[in-house]
């Protein structure tokens, strides 16, 4: 097993690019952690479902990784590579969090992944992501927002503000709750201005 030294990660629930780090995140300063070049099957799984590590796997990196600070809520980390792209992974229990890294320390990684062979590691697959990649961060809490509040009036048979807003979005009257419910749903698949006014609406409307 090789180590990678002096890496800044950043964990979430799923992968956010570099770029759209924000100061509140939950920064990680590690100190050492080990890398393992893994099959392509392995970052396609990560990439689009939910995964658990076996237990042997979990034993083998444990107590391996070093922080800055010396928290007792520090959770092992494992680095892997494909020699595509670079994740970290925080194996917190059966809750796993992920990162990306600084492009100058992926690129680094990548060198090194490239003289490793690779190692097949056991797990399973828990289920399917939820994918949003063809939205940026900020879109993406958009989404959450108007989704939440979407399904909330559903659910509440709150129909007057949930016709209010679908007649702010699509300009058009409509009394059929299903339909209502359904397409206002569907036009978060890509979020424009007109999502963003909902938002301050929605906003408004719930002080």
């Amino acid at each position: 097993m090789v180590y990678i030294y002096d890496i800044i990660l950043n964990f979430n629930d799923e992968l956010i690019e570099f770029f759209e780090w924000e100061d509140n995140d939950n920064i990680k300063y590690i100190k050492k952690v080990p890398l393992i070049r893994v099959e392509d099957s392995l970052i396609k799984d990560i990439l689009e479902n939910d995964i658990l590590f076996a237990d042997d796997f979990l034993e083998q990196i444990k107590n391996k990784t070093i922080y800055y600070d010396s928290k007792r809520d520090n959770y092992p980390v494992i680095v892997l590579s494909n020699q595509d792209i670079v994740i970290a992974i925080l194996l917190k229990e059966n809750d796993y969090k992920y990162s990306r890294l600084l492009l100058d320390e992926e690129y680094e990684v990548l060198n090194i992944a490239d003289k490793l062979s690779v190692t097949k590691v056991d797990y399973t697959v828990k289920g399917k992501k939820i994918l949003n990649s063809n939205l940026t961060r900020k879109e993406r809490k958009i989404r959450g927002i108007l989704l939440n509040e979407i399904d909330y009036l559903y659910n509440s048979n709150k129909l007057d503000k949930l016709n209010y807003y679908y007649y702010e979005y699509f300009n058009e009257i409509n009394n059929n709750k299903e339909e209502v419910y359904k397409r206002l749903k569907n036009s978060l698949g890509v979020i424009d201005e007109k999502h963003i006014k909902l938002l301050e609406i929605v906003k408004l409307a719930n002080k």
